[in-house]
């Protein structure tokens, strides 16, 4: 009968043997450097297209487009409070080294781009949607 060692620290993180963490650790700093080079564009893109946003939701708009209207501004104001914790969460889950984490987590503010593709293509289906009105 085999006997599993407990190959977890006391933070949780999995202990690797070394040339396996070298290569985990790699990987993760320069797929967190990617994300953070990219979301760092979009965060500073961010106030230019919040004013334009500003701009469209203050022109009168179809009552058909009323909710998916309301709905996007909605995403945009909130973009950047979700790069913000992906990025903080990420670097920080380096910094305890947990190198699978980032993976995930950096992937957090594509949500809100596929929501805002999605409530677009889908605008006047959503104000269909009676609790959403």
């Amino acid at each position: 009968m085999f006997y599993k060692k407990n190959y977890y620290d006391e933070l949780g993180a999995m202990i690797l043997p070394d040339e396996s963490i070298n290569r985990s650790k790699e990987r993760s700093f320069i797929y967190i450097m990617m994300f953070t080079l990219i979301y760092g564009l979009t965060l500073l893109m961010w106030p230019f297209i919040a004013f334009a946003m500003g701009m469209s939701l203050a022109a009168p708009t179809p009552p058909e487009f009323e909710v998916a209207g309301r709905l996007m501004g909605e995403l945009l104001m909130s973009y950047p409070i979700a790069v913000i914790a992906a990025l903080l969460s990420g670097w920080y889950s380096y910094y305890i080294k947990r190198y699978i984490f980032p993976y995930w987590i950096m992937q957090l503010p594509l949500l809100w781009i596929l929501a805002w593709i999605a409530v677009d293509y889908l605008g006047t289906d959503i104000s269909k949607v009676p609790f959403l009105q």
